[in-house]
């Protein structure tokens, strides 16, 4: 789906571990060929995560 949405010009991708779609939506972008300064991705960290400790591990 995401290699269709960015052929329908999509641009921006919303990520989270917790949507567990970080990896398929890589995938996606990889396998529509655009090169990755066209895209926007955003991606959320878990609360437990919220410390600088945390991000590292994340």
């Amino acid at each position: 789906m995401v290699e269709k949405a960015v052929g329908y010009g999509y641009r921006l991708f919303d990520t989270a571990y917790k949507y567990a779609n970080e990896e398929a939506v890589g995938a996606g972008l990889r396998a529509s060929g655009i090169p990755r300064d066209e895209v926007f991705i955003t991606s959320k960290f878990n609360k437990e995560d919220h410390s600088v400790e945390g991000v590292q591990r994340a």
